[in-house]
């Protein structure tokens, strides 16, 4: 247990901590709701929304909420220690958890490594608190027996709906491998009400927890969210930036090679299939067949499609570890279909992940050194020219060293996806902050700018890898 402790323990939560608050790409979608919320400007984040509402209505809002709850106080940092404390939880459920499931030394720490990767690469994102979600049902099914399905039924519907509120396509396919999980474990039934019933219960409890979170809990109208999702939902329909592949599914920093998760899970749905085949229920078969195809679209559609939304996979990955893990100490781990499908997946993925940790910590442990100057420096550049009433733009990762929302409400932050983020030439603009995090090294000529101040990371790790923390450069107009 020290051993876990020391290493979870040191790189989720020490080194999440020394790293400073995760405001990059999707993190600062969500970690600025919160932000906005404790310190008086509405449950919205202020500088973007996706679907140009006034409100944080186009998303899950439990995590955020969540966030703010848990915050000491209203600054990054503290929402920073939040998000922290929500993946302690987490890995502190995690390790009893695996050691009741399996007594291999091996294959636990497979999943400890899993784990660890899966909270660093959730970071803000809501995926956090749903895939608690995920791993909660997945006990629920394997220490409940059909003796007590009405309270598994309720339990799962439950939580069902909580990860639908925190991230609806992940409520979505919980709501499918619920299903699937049901059929599983009741295969040996001579008829089908116990099943029926069982679904029931797990729907009309999924759909009232859907209900009390939007009527008591949400701080907005009902169909202020339900709409918001529909806008959103088909924004990204209509997406078609369907490159990236190998980058999100083999060559992600903190979980590679993750596109191996797609043969773990193909793995556990053949093995539950065959178990239930032989049970000899064919109804029971055919319909566990059709919800293997839906599931299988869905994650088509919302996360290979568009390999930008891999997170919609990585949301179940601590699951799927754990009920493979699960399988292999039922069936055993020397079976050459536990061998095949499943093992050797996961000891890829988790041999990759070690790496991928790794080379995290390193580069955490690069930017310590600089984290305190670096901060200053912004600070007291963005004061000077606040003083002299320049317009300042910068990108997210940098608000890390103003965290004074009196400050950046008056700044404009550029994120991906949004104009003038990627053609470097934000209009209204007299000095522009630009981040070595999200754009690499070296600092690259801005027309209708010139560059006044570098401070990148120079080193040659850091123009292979990109570095992180708030390297920044500073750009300032020049006369048009």
């Amino acid at each position: 247990m020290l051993l876990y402790v020391l290493y979870a323990g040191g790189l989720a939560l020490a080194f999440r901590w020394l790293e400073g608050p995760p405001i990059l790409f999707d993190d600062a979608y969500f970690l600025l709701v919160s932000y906005s919320w404790l310190n008086g400007l509405g449950f919205d984040n202020v500088w973007v929304n996706p679907i140009s509402s006034a409100i944080f209505n186009w998303h899950g809002f439990l995590q955020p909420m969540l966030v703010g709850w848990l915050s000491p106080c209203g600054t990054l940092d503290c929402l920073n220690i939040a998000v922290i404390a929500i993946g302690g939880v987490f890995l502190a459920a995690w390790y009893p958890l695996v050691n009741t499931v399996t007594s291999s030394r091996v294959l636990r720490w497979m999943l400890y490594v899993i784990a660890v990767a899966c909270i660093l690469q959730y970071s803000a994102r809501p995926e956090l608190l749903a895939a608690m979600g995920l791993v909660a049902i997945t006990a629920l099914f394997y220490f409940l027996p059909n003796e007590r399905a009405a309270l598994r039924g309720l339990a799962a519907g439950v939580l069902v709906g909580l990860v639908t509120v925190t991230s609806p396509v992940a409520g979505v396919l919980t709501g499918i491998g619920v299903s699937a999980a049901t059929i599983y474990v009741r295969r040996s039934d001579t008829g089908y009400t116990g099943f029926a019933l069982e679904g029931l219960v797990c729907l009309v409890s999924a759909l009232v927890t859907i209900a009390v979170m939007l009527t008591a809990v949400y701080p907005y109208a009902a169909q202020d969210w339900l709409e918001g999702i529909r806008m959103h939902s088909a924004k990204t329909a209509a997406r078609e930036d369907t490159s990236g592949f190998l980058k999100a599914y083999v060559a992600a920093r903190l979980i590679p090679f993750q596109a191996v998760m797609f043969m773990v899970l193909a793995g556990i749905a053949g093995y539950a299939l065959m178990q239930i085949w032989r049970a000899g229920s064919r109804i029971f078969s055919a319909l566990f067949i059709l919800i293997c195809f839906a599931a299988a679209y869905l994650l088509y559609y919302t996360a290979i499609r568009i390999p930008l939304t891999a997170y919609n996979l990585t949301v179940l990955v601590p699951a799927i570890a754990l009920i493979a893990v699960m399988i292999v100490s039922a069936t055993g781990a020397h079976t050459r279909y536990a061998k095949i499908a499943l093992i050797a997946p996961l000891a890829l993925f988790a041999a990759a992940c070690c790496l991928g940790q790794a080379v995290w910590a390193m580069q955490t442990v690069t930017f310590i050194r600089d984290q305190h100057r670096l901060a200053q420096g912004i600070t007291q550049s963005v004061d000077r020219y606040m003083a002299a009433n320049r317009r300042i733009a910068m990108d997210p990762p940098l608000m890390a060293g103003v965290d004074d929302v009196r400050k950046l409400k008056d700044i404009t932050i550029l994120f991906f996806g949004q104009p003038h983020k990627e053609n470097d030439n934000p209009p209204n603009v007299d000095v522009l902050y630009r981040s070595q995090r999200e754009f690499g090294a070296p600092p690259a000529e801005i027309p209708g700018f010139k560059l006044v101040e570098n401070n990148y990371d120079q080193s040659v790790f850091a123009r292979l890898l990109r570095p992180k923390g708030t390297y920044y450069a500073i750009y300032e107009a020049v006369a048009r």
